[in-house]
């Protein structure tokens, strides 16, 4: 599974602000547009791709709950036991 988190460069607790604030500078910072040679917008476009990837999933409130989920974390990015997760089934 792909760390979204890490993606963008920031910690699982990160607010939406953090989230929007990094996916826009990793988009400019990515877009296929600011390159000149094939290679580059190639890899680009690849790089821009995840980038915005991991910003709809980490955007979207319930779908961000459900990705934490999945990793086993709270909505404050702690650990969530594994009894916990066992009962909520």
């Amino acid at each position: 599974m792909l760390d979204y988190y890490a993606i963008l460069g920031l910690s699982r607790n990160a607010t939406a602000s953090e989230i929007k604030g990094a996916y826009l500078k990793l988009a400019r910072q990515y877009h296929p547009d600011r390159f000149t040679t094939e290679k580059e917008k190639k890899d680009a476009n690849e790089r821009f791709a995840l980038v915005t990837q991991a910003y709809k999933v980490l955007s979207e409130e319930k779908t961000k709950e459900n990705y934490d989920r999945s990793l086993h974390l709270d909505s404050t990015g702690k650990p969530i036991e594994m009894a916990t997760i066992v009962q909520a089934k």
